[in-house]
């Protein structure tokens, strides 16, 4: 239930204190809360209104990244989900799985005992609720789920989208020109190839599937599951206990109170990537070296909080295209808005009732190997994961780069300098996204105050080591490969011009300048709380405990060390089913 007031809340006598009510938080407690003797304290659903509460301080953190050295020293927009739901409550719904088995077997490798594919997927199908479309939509788009891989029963619906524009097919068929196979089921373990994703909607009312629908809505009224909402948590108290430490309870601010919320197991935070390092600082959790700069006493030393931060790359690929081609630039149109807003209120069908459709995990062909430009860093705890992406670079079964096409102009360039469509002409992006980044960046404070952003420093396209000038590299590769794309095949027929980059940027040197000057993120960061032995700059050990400490565990994306040619979401909900039979294995529940 959702607590009246945090007096009442913090006067409860906790099992688990969850902290954080995004993918992670939400799953978690409601797990934990079906053992009833336990208590627990942790325009968004119309699919075609994706991004639109992207940047409203009511329900977006608007993080902003230090300047960015690899991209010509900007500062680029993180939009972190400040809302029940976290993140999950603002993305675009895509509900992927890695490139291939090894990358999730690459935990396992990476030193984490019984964190492999085989040992994820029951999570993924226990999290997943998958409906087919009807046989003459699933021959027509080439959908084929093989069940073995998929779960029917879960809180989480995935399906496929209802509405297809007039840019799927032939972006498809461009796609097939160029040699990228068809995938009839990308979330077998191996998504090399084109297909048609799944996402996070619900069939049946065709609104976001999320945590809150999934995972809170259906156990709301449990009497031992607890929500304070309006909550910020200032930092986790613990104590000291033979040779290690113990988290007591947390520390919340509520309508400028400061309150406290006691757990007698565990304290487990699910504050995601950028928060839940930055609530380990502010905790004495960290490198001394960093906390000493703003007296915080060090509880632990743990130099790896905060390090590894790892996120996924993409620069806006643009063409114009003839009036005749049907993008969302049609909705300006009046009467072409209410038509279409009638059709999904009426019948949940039409643009507004899908995202994104076309996606593909590509390979291209290029006369130098991509694993040239990683620098493996022989000796150093980072050497371990640029080998697995050496390896995974030249390897005819992974990703170099994922495609995803939008029909539509796609918003580019920094606030106050953003790049203006010509009013009228309608637009087709296809977005480049890197899976595999070599960049490492951190997120640290640098201040005691809990409610000072933290400073976020990515390292876009800066790779590590002596490859660090080649970091653009693979993304022109990738805008390259895109603009191919464009004009192949049945593509051709709607082309009218080139608009990002423009007709003028055609050297390789031009285009190196021109995604310095416009990539961005697709805010999936990870890796700051990382789940590795702890000489290789690991947080957490395999059982998700913060090394250091008694019962303080992460549930969210900061654990995963190494990123996935994938969106997270689904892997997060699988990470925390795991993590809920991980805790209750623990008290042998």
């Amino acid at each position: 239930m959702i607590h009246p007031d945090a007096q009442g809340f913090s006067a409860i006598s906790f099992d688990y204190v969850v902290v954080g009510g995004g993918i992670g938080g939400l799953t978690l407690a409601a797990r934990l809360s079906e053992n009833p003797n336990v208590n627990v304290g942790p325009e968004i659903n119309i699919p075609g209104y994706f991004g639109r509460t992207i940047g409203n301080p009511d329900v977006d953190w608007m993080f902003q990244t230090v300047p960015q050295r690899g991209l010509h020293n900007r500062t680029i927009f993180q939009a972190r989900g400040k809302i029940l739901g976290g993140s999950s409550a603002m993305n675009f719904m895509s509900f992927s799985r890695c490139s291939t088995r090894d990358e999730y077997n690459a935990l396992e490798t990476l030193g984490n005992p019984g964190w492999n594919w085989d040992n994820l997927l029951p999570y993924f199908k226990k999290s997943e609720n998958l409906t087919v479309p009807p046989s003459a939509m699933a021959d027509k788009y080439q959908i084929r789920p093989d069940p073995e891989f998929h779960g029917t029963n879960g809180p989480v619906h995935a399906t496929y989208p209802i509405w297809y524009s007039d840019l799927h097919d032939p972006f498809m068929e461009a796609l097939g020109v160029l040699d990228v196979p068809p995938n009839l089921d990308p979330q077998n373990g191996h998504n090399v190839g084109r297909y048609v994703a799944s996402a996070a909607i619900d069939p049946k009312s065709v609104t976001r599937s999320y945590p809150v629908s999934a995972y809170f809505e259906p156990n709301k009224d449990r009497p031992n599951l607890h929500i304070l909402t309006g909550a910020h948590v200032t930092k986790v108290l613990t104590s000291p206990q033979s040779g290690t430490v113990v988290a007591t309870a947390v520390q919340f601010r509520h309508e400028n109170e400061l309150f406290l919320a006691k757990a007698q197991r565990e304290i487990i935070l699910c504050a995601g990537s950028y928060q839940t390092p930055q609530l380990l600082e502010l905790s004495g959790i960290g490198n001394p070296q960093i906390l000493q700069k703003i007296s915080i006493e060090t509880v632990v030393d743990l130099p790896g909080v905060g390090e590894n931060l790892q996120d996924h790359p993409y620069v806006p690929v643009i063409r114009e295209v003839t009036s005749e081609t049907q993008t969302y630039e049609t909705l300006a149109d009046p009467g072409v808005l209410e038509e279409q807003a009638a059709l999904y209120h009426t019948k949940k069908e039409g643009m507004f009732s899908s995202v994104h459709t076309g996606f593909a995990m590509a390979r291209t062909k290029l006369k130098q190997s991509l694993a040239s430009m990683v620098d493996t860093q022989s000796g150093t705890a980072l050497s371990k994961q640029l080998a697995l992406q050496r390896q995974w670079l030249d390897d005819p079964n992974y990703a170099q780069l994922e495609l995803i096409n939008l029909p539509a102009w796609l918003p580019t360039g920094d606030p106050g300098e953003m790049i203006s469509p010509d009013p009228g002409a309608h637009y087709h992006s296809v977005i480049p996204v890197l899976p595999h980044p070599l960049s490492r960046g951190t997120v640290h404070i640098t201040s005691a105050d809990p409610f000072a952003h933290p400073a976020i420093d990515p390292n876009y396209l800066s790779n590590p080591g002596k490859s660090s000038r080649r970091g653009p590299e693979m993304m022109v590769h990738a805008v390259k490969f895109s603009q191919k794309v464009m004009i192949t095949g049945g593509l051709k027929e709607s082309h009218v011009k080139f608009a990002q980059p423009g007709p003028d940027v055609t050297s390789h040197d031009d285009l190196k300048a021109w995604v310095t000057k416009y990539g961005t993120a697709t805010w999936h960061p990870l890796g700051t709380a990382s789940m590795l032995p702890r000489a290789d700059g690991g947080v957490v050990d395999s059982n998700l405990i913060v090394y250091g400490t008694k019962n303080l565990r992460v549930v969210d994306a900061s654990i995963l060390p190494l990123h996935m040619s994938c969106h997270p979401q689904s892997t997060i909900y699988a990470l925390a089913e795991k993590a809920a039979d991980i805790i209750r294995g623990a008290y042998h529940q």
